[in-house]
């Protein structure tokens, strides 16, 4: 068999073509096909139909159809078998458009239609989309399409061996897939859709297996119910081989818009594993984020699935999230609920209460460079609980902190569009210990604070304000009760204002600096009281009083610096008596080639100069101190070598 278009080209070639036709109905209007037949059949379209051509093969053909009635517009078909096709499908821009409308008044009963081992591929204008979708198996039972209405409505629809794949680049498949699903099954149970946009459908059940991410998907069922105004999914499942996702949508459509008037409800119940997100971030993260979310789940999760639940009613207007929780089993539990006012918005509010507790931090702390880790420690069983405030840009929250008896009390405020900021915190006795290794600080009792404009501190505009008071607390035996301190800093200008009192020491100071191309910094400090002895600098009773003022000016990169400086009324006490000691004048200077100091104090004067940058001089002090070390332990000085490492300076000291 050979069909041709009005030029002559070949639309169908076929081997073998069967048509069994009933006689007698034909004269009243309808047609009883017994049979038709259509075998070996290679067909294109090319120009026959405006924007498409079908190309391809069809293997084999079967149908019967008993009540073709062209009058009234209607189609029975008993059966149908498809088999063996292989069809691709272009469509196209440069075809003329028939603008004309020709209402379409056929409907089409059709019992039972088969599709076996069959693929269809689609290509888009200009290679835009690829989509390519074969069928192993697949029956459809009771479907019945009014194409005038339109309306359509399917008993059954089974699958079984199918495969779909897509991509969005000017290249066939498979280069570039967004996804290629294979061993697609589905059972499909009463399909409807009306005239009136109603849809309707019972997914029973369906599974496949996701190659580009080597996901398995073992189950999905639910029953989906729509029309223009709402749309209901009262029980959704999907399963992977791992994880398990539950939930329900009650929603009318315009509950998701701004100005929502509707209603919604949702409900969500997940249990997530952690190779099903190491799975899917593998081919859809970021090349930069791969290894390390594949890194953070194999630590943080192990083999837990993490568990997530969700709670929503009301619309985008007036969103009250019931709750909101994350179960991490071994590592955390969090859980958030409240309010949100015109979530779609920038001008969004609303009222948020969260809560959280750590079970262990082992996994956390796993995650730490080995610079952190050896000297940060991350207790377990901390909880946390507050609340979170918001109006558009502004937020605020106030929180507490528990961590064994210890407490932190604090709030927050930031304004992201002024760019004001402040936060309190209260300590009560918070061991601080606990999260500092190897270092003996006692629990802290205290108060923190900061306020501020503008996130660049270096801009003319920002402002910062910050406080800290010590009340109680100690460092091995040194104690750190009544320090004080208060700090400014306004367009490059900082001052900071110190003080404490406490039996260890009894002083107060200010500085001033200017934080602009160079650094410049005046110091005044004021002692009234450091005991010496307790401070473990000599074992005999003694305290030192006096002050110092002076300057200090930097680089940006600390390659120049030089301070100039003076002590005065330096006062000894011990207990029987008290010793007054002559003022001290300072001036030193460091350039990246030279270093010089000068020394004053009454007829002692100390001069020093070295061909190298302070920088430098420590370096070599460095190395001197670590070689020394090494000849000490090995019970073996070399004072040659040691002479070496000896930086070229000059050191003069006058007296008398």
């Amino acid at each position: 068999l050979r069909a041709t278009d009005a030029v002559g080209d070949t639309l169908i070639l076929a081997q073998r073509l069967h048509l069994d036709v009933a006689f007698w109905p034909l004269w009243e209007g309808r047609a009883d096909i017994d049979g038709i037949g259509l075998d070996g059949a290679r067909l294109n379209t090319k120009s026959l139909i405006p924007d498409v051509e079908v190309r391809g093969s069809v293997g084999h053909l079967d149908a019967a159809a008993h009540g073709v009635e062209w009058k009234h517009g209607l189609v029975r078909l008993d059966r149908a078998l498809l088999d063996n096709a292989h069809l691709s499908v272009a469509l196209s821009d440069t075809a003329k458009q028939d603008t004309a409308k020709t209402p379409v008044r056929w409907v089409i009963d059709a019992r039972e239609l088969a599709v076996r081992r069959s693929d269809v591929s689609l290509a888009l204008p200009g290679d835009s989309l690829h989509v390519r979708a074969k069928i192993g198996d697949a029956l459809l039972k009771r479907g019945v399409f009014d194409l005038e209405c339109p309306s359509y409505s399917i008993e059954t629809l089974q699958l079984k061996e199918g495969a779909v794949s897509m991509n969005t680049v000017h290249r066939p498949l498979p280069h570039k897939a967004l996804f290629d699903i294979a061993g697609l099954a589905v059972d499909l149970r009463d399909l409807s859709f009306d005239e009136h946009k109603r849809l309707r459908l019972h997914l029973k059940h369906a599974a496949a297996l996701e190659r580009l991410r080597n996901l398995h998907i073992t189950e999905l069922r639910g029953t989906v119910r729509m029309d223009t105004l709402r749309v209901s999914l009262p029980d959704v499942l999907l399963t992977t081989t791992r994880s398990r996702i539950g939930g329900s949508l009650e929603a009318d459509f315009a509950a998701l818009r701004p100005d929502a008037r509707g209603t919604l409800s949702a409900r969500l119940d997940a249990q997530i594993a952690p190779n099903d997100v190491r799975t899917i971030a593998r081919h859809d993260a970021p090349q930069a984020l791969r290894q390390p979310i594949d890194k953070w789940t194999r630590a943080l999760f192990e083999d837990d699935p993490a568990e997530v639940s969700l709670r929503l009613t009301g619309n985008l207007r007036n969103l009250a999230i019931q709750r909101l929780a994350l179960n991490v089993p071994g590592l955390i539990r969090a859980q958030v609920d409240g309010a949100v006012r015109n979530a779609s918005t920038r001008w969004r509010s609303g009222h948020l209460n969260y809560v959280a507790a750590t079970q262990t931090t082992r996994r956390v702390r796993a995650l730490l460079p080995r610079s952190a880790a050896s000297t940060v420690r991350l207790p377990d069983a901390l909880r946390l609980m507050g609340a979170l405030d918001f109006a558009g840009a502004d937020y605020r929250t106030h929180f507490a902190l528990q961590e064994g008896r210890g407490n932190v009390y604090g709030r927050a405020a930031v304004d992201l569009q002024r760019e004001d900021y402040s936060a309190q915190i209260d300590l009560q006795r918070f061991e601080l210990a606990q999260f500092v290794k190897g270092q003996p600080i006692g629990p802290l009792t205290g108060r923190l604070g900061i306020e501020g404009r503008g996130f660049n501190a270096d801009a003319v505009r920002a402002n910062l304000r910050a406080t800290a008071d010590i009340r109680e607390g100690h460092y091995d035996r040194y104690p750190l009760s009544g320090i004080g301190l208060r700090a400014a800093l306004r367009g490059g200008h900082a001052v900071v204002d110190f003080k404490a009192r406490n039996p260890l020491i009894d002083g107060e100071g200010r500085i001033t600096a200017l934080l602009n191309r160079r650094y410049a910094a005046q110091l005044d400090v004021q002692l009234n009281r450091v005991d010496l002895r307790s401070l473990g600098v000599i074992a005999d009773t003694l305290t030192l009083a006096g002050n110092f003022r002076g300057t200090v000016e930097s680089t940006h990169n600390l390659k120049h610096l030089a301070a100039r400086g003076e002590l005065r009324n330096l006062r000894f006490v011990a207990p029987t008596r008290q010793l007054i000691a002559q003022d001290v004048l300072l001036d030193v200077s460091s350039r990246p080639d030279s270093t010089f100091a000068h020394v004053n104090s009454g007829d002692l004067k100390l001069r020093f100069a070295a061909r190298s940058g302070w920088q430098g001089l420590a370096d070599r002090g460095t190395k001197i101190a670590q070689l020394a070390m090494r000849q000490f332990k090995h019970r073996d000085i070399d004072q040659a070598a040691l002479k070496r490492e000896l930086p070229d300076a000059t050191l003069q000291l006058e007296a008398g």
